[in-house]
């Protein structure tokens, strides 16, 4: 399993986020399905990591739910995850963090 950290740097001043929050992903695989989990972090001065909303998904589930279909080697597919609403405050001196991991399924 891979995981990508993107990190803010240390925040000036107080940033707010309320409402609903989407990531979409670009990606491709050489596998038929792969499992994306995303996790949006709170990142405190001393290191802790408090996990403000994650989201999982296959990658099968691209075209919607109710549509399922094998991923193709070598295509590009923008996954839309649904991360949930959130109503918070990243206090100054915090960072504000997005990790993304994937592990690819042969099934």
């Amino acid at each position: 399993m891979d995981i990508l950290r993107f990190v803010t740097e240390s925040l000036d001043e107080p940033v707010g986020i309320t409402g609903k929050i989407w990531l979409e992903l670009h990606v491709s695989s050489d596998a038929p399905d792969t499992m994306f989990t995303a996790k949006l972090v709170d990142i405190y001065p001393d290191g802790y990591q408090a996990v403000i909303r994650e989201s999982a998904m296959l990658a099968r589930y691209h075209q919607g739910l109710d549509k399922p279909a094998p991923l193709g080697m070598g295509k590009v597919y923008a996954l839309k995850m649904d991360m949930w609403s959130t109503a918070i405050v990243f206090n100054k001196g915090h960072r504000i963090g997005l990790h993304v991991s994937q592990q690819g399924t042969h099934t």
